[in-house]
């Protein structure tokens, strides 16, 4: 679909037609249903496949003794639209544990100089989810940037309950850098990147770059992260239905998107799953939100589906970070709901918050504005 004449129209009409605006203190990019002039409606490509998934809503309960069933529910068939030739290095290093983390390494074919480097944590509910997931995601990223994009294929929970998985992340960055010239890298132009769990990790290596003083990562870009993975209600955040603006499919918004019950299981097998102990459910390295202070946190580039349960968490994060004196922007899809990035090649807002993701980090990382 991507490479058709329908498909690049779409496209071109996300990028033109936007709307920016200052908000709470960051900047605030709202992007239309690119076919579609109502607000407060689904994408017509979300409404088609919500309505194929709601005859197969899946288990009622989840097992955490056998999570290979929901495990393979969690592989999104995504099509490459790369259009220049890219390298793909499979490579590992030892963790801190003695144990072998994995990754994989796009770069372009032609490596002439030192290039920027994007770190990508794969989304999940940090049960699932693994590097081959987001291959398109990483090669498209590649492209856009010019540089390297390494996958990190960091432990998964419940075998692997937190920190471990963090660590790994934390620890894929350390490796990266240091062996920065290796893999031709710019050991001053790396951000992290992730989606859902994996832009929870990817808040969380920011704050552990910022509060162990390694200045290593210069920008972060958040796809729809879970910065509340428990939806606890502080100073910062209240979970409001109000705050969706819903005008048409209404019981389809309200039922498969914002009270999307994949969800809320999902987030009751992590509190049982991810934590091995109850008084992490407030580490801000596993709940970013609960941060006490987001100052000298890397420049933020957040993306938000409008019709997703963590949106209001998300933009909470954005406020908390503006409010910090951290440079903030919000690219907010009408009509999507979560885990739209994941479809490359099929929904247009997945190809554009890729493009937006790298436009942000090329324009943060540029000479001026590296820490």
């Amino acid at each position: 679909m991507y490479n058709d004449a329908e498909y690049q129209r779409l496209i071109a009409a996300l990028e033109s037609d936007q709307t920016s605006l200052s908000k709470d203190g960051y900047k605030l990019i709202l992007k239309a249903i690119p076919d579609s002039a109502i607000d407060g409606d689904i994408d017509p490509r979300v409404l088609e496949l919500l309505l194929k998934l709601q005859m197969d809503p899946g288990p009622e309960t989840i097992d955490l003794t056998d999570l290979a069933p929901l495990r393979a529910c969690m592989n999104w068939k995504s099509l490459d639209i790369t259009t220049m030739l890219l390298n793909t290095v499979h490579s590992s290093f030892t963790g801190r544990d003695g144990n072998k983390i994995r990754l994989r390494i796009y770069s372009p074919a032609e490596l002439s100089q030192k290039l920027p480097c994007i770190l990508y944590f794969h989304g999940g509910g940090w049960i699932g989810g693994q590097m081959a997931y987001v291959e398109n995601i990483c090669k498209y990223l590649a492209e856009k940037i010019q540089g390297v994009v390494v996958s990190v294929d960091y432990r998964l929970a419940p075998e692997d309950p937190f920190p471990k998985g963090f660590h790994d992340c934390v620890d894929a960055i350390r490796f990266v850098c240091e062996n920065s010239n290796a893999f031709s890298i710019d050991s001053n132009r790396i951000g992290v990147c992730g989606d859902s769990a994996g832009g929870n990790l990817a808040a969380a290596c920011a704050l552990y770059d910022r509060d162990h003083k390694k200045h290593k990562i210069a920008c972060q870009a958040l796809l729809y992260p879970c910065v509340n993975p428990f939806s606890l209600e502080n100073p910062y955040y209240t979970w409001d239905e109000n705050e969706y603006e819903v005008k048409a499919h209404v019981s389809e918004i309200r039922n498969l998107c914002i009270h999307e019950l994949p969800v809320k299981r999902c987030m009751a097998v992590v509190r049982n799953a991810y934590l091995s102990d109850e008084k992490d459910l407030k580490n801000p390295y596993a709940s970013p939100l609960f941060a006490q202070d987001l100052a000298n946190s890397a420049p933020a580039i957040i993306i938000t589906p409008e019709y997703d349960r963590l949106r209001l968490e998300g933009e909470a994060y954005a406020r908390r970070l503006a409010k910090a004196g951290v440079p903030t922007t919000v690219v907010r899809y009408r009509g999507i709901n979560h885990g739209f990035t994941e479809k490359v090649g099929q929904y247009p807002q997945s190809q554009d918050s890729l493009n937006e993701i790298a436009k942000y980090f090329n324009y943060i990382t540029a000479s001026k504005y590296i820490i």
